[in-house]
């Protein structure tokens, strides 16, 4: 017996994988800014596979988390946040 995977099948597998990695590299992001805050660090620094979007960043910098410093290379993004003033605004 094989198994069959409908070509539509496989495309919401591939979207439904795609999600949770982006929902993985957004606690990713929130991990390493919410720890370095826990030590007293001013600056957190995480690698992504995916790139943030401008509604991301324009969002974090509303609430005094900047990014820094952005490094790509072939197959993931390094991003480093600064903590400004990480307060609700």
């Amino acid at each position: 017996m094989m198994i069959t995977i409908t070509d539509d099948y496989a495309r919401q597998m591939a979207l439904d994988a795609k999600r949770e990695q982006l929902n993985h590299e957004s606690y990713m992001i929130a991990s390493a800014i919410k720890t370095a805050a826990a030590v007293g660090k001013s600056e957190a620094t995480v690698r992504v596979h995916n790139e943030i979007s401008e509604e991301s960043i324009k969002n974090l910098s509303r609430y005094g988390i900047l990014i820094a410093n952005t490094v790509m290379d072939a197959n993931s993004f390094k991003y480093t946040f600064t903590i400004v003033d990480a307060s609700d605004k």
